[in-house]
């Protein structure tokens, strides 16, 4: 049985599954072969998404002991030939997706028996298991947690709900003490780039020296690098690879090291701890110039708020018209039952979320920010003073604080139906998001998006509009959240510059990925993205249109060019969709997501041509990434640092 593959054209010889058993007709699963990370991998598409990922770790793919695939590349064409010694082979994708290898008995019952077949277990199917989540493929059949990190949603991952995956336990240090762990025999994740030919320390130094490089692996001299989430491992026990997962470096002393590296880590904690004692004496000499200087200015006080050390339940703490209430760490512990599991919402970037009860608002979120995360105490302190001046509906409100010691939390206002993200590609649940729904909450993102840009006191970019950062309360109305990332921008100012870019891989803007660049427009981009995602139902990131080898922007701005708009709408509201509304709405995020930044609209454009059907809008550019992700070079990627 042969297979082909054209690396020019991108056609491709396809296993379509039947609809039912009995029934011929084209079904939803299709089997084939990817090449456009450079190497010959395999898939299973349910329709447009990616369903199962072969183990490309086995470069000859032997599989058993008497059959095996050998993949020939010709000029342009790759050829895949399965074959088995001394009798009949049939490979056959079933209706429900799983992808069988039969030989044929000659010697026995003269009948199909199946030598292998794929997915073997739930938690193998793509992505089940989440970020940093790993399959046991070989084992369990469950879904774990690679070392150093957590459940990200503790109760769901109890009843085995794997897809939220994992998030650290430590955050990265992102200062150079960040170091790897090693685990063996591994399906390594997808996404990988290829920086060619290497020593296992040069693609080490490569991955450290870039902030979004999550793990590396080496393969005869050639190195692979990931950013950002780590999507699609599993433990295969034995024929697997090694791969070495970015972790802090408090995380290898936990485990234990030997040899070189516990030597290397010892010469590197005590030069931790020199420059931490240099950097306490300095402290504390500044601290005591500061304390007499302010001795002899009572009642003055500094900057937007007033960060004491510990104060009574309900306390009022601010300046002008910024009041917040601040809480002692006792009455956040009383409120969340000391932080127990069973109140744990979920983890972020920088800590994890408790639901909570305070006797001035009853049920609230509880963010907590991790001890160790030497880059979270910027984003906290943003988020206080940014919060706290920002007044709308569709903005999550921030009722109150608590900074003691080494504790420092945000209290917001609850959020019963949790996050966007959780409705909207979970195939059970997005039901409960029909039209109507969905276009309040494209309605309210819009509105929350012009406010900040616009009409607030202060410019905010948000630089992290995603799914997972739209809160939805009792009434799904939806309200932007964590503003960590956030920066203010003068009344004229357009435009800002970084070294260190900060977003989500899939939503951030061309300019912004490649120069550092940010706007009100790389806000814009991601907002379209956003709203290419209510509409499809499909996640940006995860996007694979098997045939044309398109990203989600690409796709949709193909069916726009080709008159078929209407065929991107999520198949679980076309019966209740405005046709017109929705035709409307795409349009408008393909001219978000254009990839020159003065061809997007602004917020307000955006917020007019959404409300105001009359309102005429102009034809879109081709979107930027309009190839998947697969087909994007490393260049593409980053010339700065870059945190995901």
């Amino acid at each position: 049985m042969r297979f082909h593959f054209n690396k020019i054209s991108g056609q491709q010889t396809l296993i379509s599954s039947w609809m039912r058993n009995e029934d011929p007709r084209p079904g939803n699963f299709s089997f084939g072969i990817d090449r456009s990370e450079g190497r010959t991998s395999f898939y299973i598409w349910n329709q447009n998404s990616v369903y199962y990922r072969f183990d490309d770790s086995k470069k000859g793919y032997t599989l058993g002991i008497t059959w095996y695939i050998s993949i020939v590349t010709i000029n342009e064409n790759v050829y895949i030939t399965l074959a088995y010694y001394r009798s009949l082979l049939r490979v056959v994708l079933n209706p429900l997706g799983y992808l069988q290898v039969m030989v044929w008995n000659r010697n026995g019952s003269n009948e199909w028996n199946v030598e292998f077949q794929a997915p073997q277990a739930k938690c193998e199917l793509y992505a089940h298991c989440g970020p940093f989540g790993s399959c046991g493929i070989r084992s369990s059949g469950l879904c774990r947690c690679l070392t150093g990190f957590e459940p990200r949603f503790s109760t769901d991952w109890a009843n085995g709900k794997w897809n939220g995956g994992c998030a650290r336990k430590i955050a990265l240090g992102w200062d150079g003490g960040d170091r790897f762990l090693k685990h063996e025999n591994m399906k390594l994740p997808d996404h990988a780039i290829s920086l060619g030919n290497m020593s296992t320390r040069e693609c080490e130094t490569q991955c450290i020296r870039n902030c979004s490089c999550s793990a590396y692996a080496c393969s005869i001299n050639a190195c692979f690098i990931w950013l950002g989430d780590l999507l699609d491992l599993g433990n295969v026990i034995t024929d697997g690879r090694a791969l070495y997962v970015r972790v802090h470096f408090s995380e290898l002393i936990a485990h234990g090291l030997s040899g070189n590296s516990a030597q290397r880590y010892k010469i590197l904690t005590a030069k931790i701890v020199s420059a931490i004692f240099a950097i306490l004496l300095l402290v504390s000499i500044l601290a005591f110039i500061f304390k007499i200087k302010r001795l002899k200015r009572p009642g003055k006080m500094d900057g937007d708020l007033a960060l004491v050390s510990s104060v009574p339940s309900g306390s009022l703490v601010g300046k002008d018209d910024m009041k917040l209430l601040q809480y002692s760490l006792q009455n956040i512990r009383d409120a969340t039952n000391n932080f127990h599991e069973d109140n744990k919402l979920g983890k972020g970037g920088f800590g994890p979320v408790f639901k909570g009860i305070l006797t001035e608002f009853r049920e609230v979120a509880i963010k907590r920010l991790s001890r160790r995360s030497s880059q979270g105490l910027e984003e906290f302190m943003n988020e206080l003073k940014l919060i706290a001046h920002l007044q709308h509906k569709n903005l999550v409100s921030l009722l109150g604080c608590c900074v003691e010691g080494e504790e420092k939390i945000l209290i917001y206002e609850y959020m019963p139906n949790c996050s966007l993200d959780k409705f909207l590609f979970d195939p059970t649940l997005k039901v409960k998001l029909d039209w109507v729904t969905r276009f309040g909450i494209i309605e309210g993102i819009a509105q929350g998006m012009l406010y900040l840009h616009k009409y607030s006191r202060l410019k905010v970019i948000h630089r992290d509009l995603k799914a997972s950062n739209i809160l939805l309360d009792q009434e799904m109305i939806p309200k932007i959240s964590d503003f960590g990332m956030a920066r203010i921008f003068g009344i004229d100012q357009t435009q800002a510059n970084t070294k260190r870019v900060v977003g989500t891989y899939g939503y951030m803007s061309p300019e912004y990925v490649v120069y550092g660049q940010f706007s009100e427009k790389s806000d814009v981009f991601s907002f379209g993205v956003l709203l290419l995602e209510i509409l499809t139902g499909e996640r940006n990131s995860d996007f694979y249109k098997t045939e044309i080898s398109v990203s989600l922007l690409g796709w949709a701005y193909n069916k726009w060019k080709e008159g078929r708009v209407l065929e991107l709408i999520d198949p679980s509201i076309r019966e209740t969709y405005d046709c017109n509304k929705a035709t409307r709405s795409i349009l408008v995020a393909l001219l978000c997501v254009q990839e020159l930044p003065t061809d997007r609209p602004t917020m307000s454009d955006i917020a007019g041509m959404l409300s105001n059907e009359s309102l005429a809008i102009p034809e879109p550019k081709e979107p930027a990434f309009r190839s998947s992700w697969r087909h994007q070079k490393l260049k593409d990627f980053s010339i700065n640092e870059i945190d995901i």
